[in-house]
Formats: structure tokens, sequence, C-alpha cells
């Protein structure tokens, strides 16, 4: 016959097997449910108390299952909230990691005239949630501040500053939320969010690479590299306010991001 802790059951009796929480233990009449109900909701009116005091939790384990006497109180609650545990050590394996400016770059292009033209964003921020055994569950915030625009050129970065582009004084600073990331391969992330630029948002998705994971030989801290590069129409946000009947400036932008960020 089946045994649990050395005692021996007969066939057909609750416990089955040496396993105290298997399926075919969890059986419970209505009645039984509606008792549980009352455990959970009203403790006082069965024992005559207003909380969950750590007697109580025993009494409703074993309850709602039989448990062996030779079974200890605290053995049993610990059995009880390992999933639990697990579900909160699952959480705490995602890293929140902060973008390393100095290690990072925000860099765009732009077709001017016959050729190209860079520029940069020196004053940018942001932070990334990210686990590597869940890519598909990562978030990514990121801060961009406009009047830090650097085309090492001072007369036009003062140009672009004003309402015919950027216009920094009324939308000082460029942002992208993300709401949706699909994993295409361990290294390539497809990143969809909400990026606002001169206070127009709109949806796009970045190709984002993996650069790399690894700990700062340092800091001791895990960090990450991540890359990504999109081209956007600038008419599409309202930067095209600028008269350009000689067709000076495309309206086609490159931009390349690549980021370093550092966990804690």
């Amino acid at each position: 016959a089946p045994s649990f802790n050395g005692r021996t059951r007969a066939s057909g009796a609750r416990y089955r097997g040496s396993n105290p929480w298997g399926a075919a233990t969890l059986e419970m009449s209505s009645q039984r449910c509606q008792v549980a109900r009352t455990f959970l909701f009203s403790p006082k009116k069965l024992f005559g108390c207003r909380v969950f005091p750590y007697r109580y939790i025993w009494r409703l384990l074993r309850f709602i299952h039989p448990i062996s006497p030779r079974v200890s109180m605290k053995r049993a609650i610990r059995i009880a909230i390992f999933p639990v545990a697990l579900l909160l050590a699952e959480a705490a394996d995602a890293e929140t990691y902060s973008i390393d400016a100095v290690h990072s770059s925000v860099d765009f292009s732009i077709r001017h005239m016959v050729g190209r033209t860079k520029g940069r964003f020196g004053d940018f921020s942001g932070t990334i949630i990210y686990d590597a055994a869940k890519p598909a569950a990562t978030k990514i915030s990121g801060t961009i501040q406009t009047t830090s625009i650097n085309t090492d050129h001072e007369k036009r970065d003062g140009h672009l500053r004003t309402e015919d582009f950027f216009f920094v004084d009324k939308h000082p600073t460029i942002t992208f939320e993300s709401t949706k990331v699909e994993k295409k391969s361990d290294t390539l992330l497809h990143v969809t969010g909400n990026f606002t630029l001169r206070g127009v948002t709109k949806v796009v998705t970045l190709p984002v690479e993996i650069i790399g994971t690894g700990y700062n030989p340092m800091s001791q801290k895990l960090q990450v590299g991540l890359g990504t590069e999109i081209a956007l129409n600038r008419s599409d946000y309202g930067v095209n306010h600028w008269s350009d009947k000689a067709g000076v400036v495309g309206d086609e932008v490159k931009i390349a991001i690549l980021v370093e960020a550092n966990a804690g």
C-alpha cells in the first residue's frame, strides 16, 4: 500500500503515494470550498482572530490539504510559500541599467546639397531594464536635451535651436518610451515605442542590436551594450519650418545610437 513518512494507508485513502501535494489529494467538496472562503475572508468567525497569525496559516494549510502530523508547522509553511519565492526570484533577474553618456553616443546625418552633414547630441540619459534570459521583457526609455545639438558649427547650431527647426525653448527634449519588444535573434531585438520630437509623438520600431553583456572590471557591476540605427523624416515631426526654397537640406535624417549602460 502507498506510504507517507513511514505510515501505511489503505488503497483509496487520502494519502496517495509519497507526495502529499499531489493533484489526487486536492479534491474538496463544495462545502469545503465554502469553508475555505470563510478561512480566507473571515478568520475571526472560525478562530477568533482578525489577521493571519503564524498558527492560523498552519491551520489553513492543514484544512486545505491533509498534512502528516510528522511535518512541522514551519516546514509546511515553507513548502507553501516556495512558489512565491520562485516568482520573486524570477522578477529579481531583470536588472535596471542607466546609460553611461560618457561611453555612449547619439549621432545623426542629413543630406546637405550634394553631400551629407553629421551632427550629434551631447546631453542625454535613459534606463534599460534587461534580462538576458528574457530579452522580450526588455524596457527602454531615453531622453535627449535638444539644446545640446552640435554640428561643429556654432552659427548653424544656433539656427537649429530656433523655431525653424527644433524650437528648443518650447520643446527642450526628445523622448522615447518602449511599449513592445520582439526577440528576432540572440543579438537582435525589435523595440517598438513612442518617439516624441517637437511635441509630435509617433510609434516607431527600432532594430536594437545587443552588442554585449558582462561585468565592469572596476565597479564589478553588470553592463549591457546596445546599438540601433533608424531613418526618420524631419517633416513628420515639424522640424521643417525653415523656408528652404533651394532644397539645400534633405528631409530624411539617419540616426545612429550606441549605448553602454551600467546596472545599479
